[in-house]
């Protein structure tokens, strides 16, 4: 009996003593990062139409920002035990041109083992950052479609915009305009346009300034009418043949000849068609110019077309 006491006094004692030895850690569940009391969130590579900020700082921070590359870090106040709360609003872009804006409240439990984060999404909301565009100005691309003119009619730019990659009118009557890439700010284009009569020897000419305002949205265009005027032909008589292979024309106006040259596709064949209206760069001199030569814009309606 004696024995037994001591046998159970000697397993109690070591049991006591193993509970001793298996006391808890109340800082094992706490990471490296958690112990240093050093919080970072890399929001991530934002472009120059995103952003983020601190919409509602923390109270108890040694450090509480946001650094040029759009990392948060967050440090509490030395000896600080308690709870603290930070907000972050990010402004970010998605594919279809809309943007995101979210609020993120990131809560801090700061003992003196170290610190517990948690972050959530608490708002957030989709909104056009360019609202009144079209997906058109957007584009930055702006176009006119001036209209159809025959061979008797025209159009052709007067006084060329300033900031463009593209500004010119194409073959079928289209005017077209792209400013340089980066370009905000202002431009301008004179458009003049010309249309006759039916028997060609009257017209109507009416110059328009497009105004353009280029910012990063988009482009948005004012075009107004800056004069208008009728105007009347004089009839002339021309002689053509063709000399290395361009076509020389001798321009009689008012009993006075001038000579002037035009690749040959600028003119009809068959040298017959009345009527017409001959739109060429080019200024009316005694001297005779060659192929490719430019100038002053004249108009000559051709009454009659024979070979001298």
């Amino acid at each position: 009996m004696k024995t037994k006491v001591i046998l159970l006094a000697l397993f109690l004692c070591i049991g006591i003593l193993g509970c001793e030895d298996k006391k808890t850690d109340p800082c094992e569940s706490y990471t490296e990062q958690e112990r240093a009391k050093n919080y970072k969130w890399e929001i991530g590579n934002l472009d120059k139409k995103e952003s983020c900020r601190i919409t509602k700082q923390a109270q108890h921070f040694k450090t509480s920002q946001l650094d040029n590359n759009f990392n948060y870090t967050y440090q509490p106040q030395d000896d600080f035990i308690g709870n603290d709360f930070v907000e972050i609003e990010t402004n970010t872009s998605s594919d279809n041109g809309l943007m995101n804006l979210s609020t993120y409240k990131i809560d801090f439990k700061v003992i003196e083992c170290g610190m517990k984060t948690t972050k959530n999404l608490i708002a957030t909301k989709v909104y056009d950052p360019c609202p009144g565009y079209t997906e058109q100005e957007k584009s930055r691309i702006y176009e006119w479609k001036i209209g159809c003119f025959n061979v008797r009619e025209g159009c052709r730019i007067t006084k060329q915009a300033k900031h463009f990659k593209i500004s010119e009118v194409d073959s079928i009557s289209t005017y077209k305009y792209l400013p340089e890439d980066n370009f905000i700010g202002t431009d301008f284009v004179e458009i003049e346009t010309e249309t006759t009569s039916d028997n060609g020897l009257t017209g109507h000419i009416t110059v328009y300034g497009i105004s353009f305002t280029i910012t990063e949205c988009g482009v948005k265009a004012t075009k107004t009418i800056i004069s208008e005027k009728d105007v009347k032909y004089e009839k002339a008589i021309v002689y053509g043949d063709f000399v290395d292979g361009c076509g020389k024309y001798i321009i009689k106006v008012k009993k006075k000849e001038y000579t002037a040259y035009f690749p040959p596709e600028n003119l009809p064949e068959n040298f017959k068609r009345h009527n017409l209206k001959v739109f060429v760069n080019y200024t009316v001199t005694d001297k005779t110019l060659s192929c490719g030569f430019s100038g002053d814009l004249r108009i000559i309606i051709i009454n009659r077309i024979k070979k001298r």
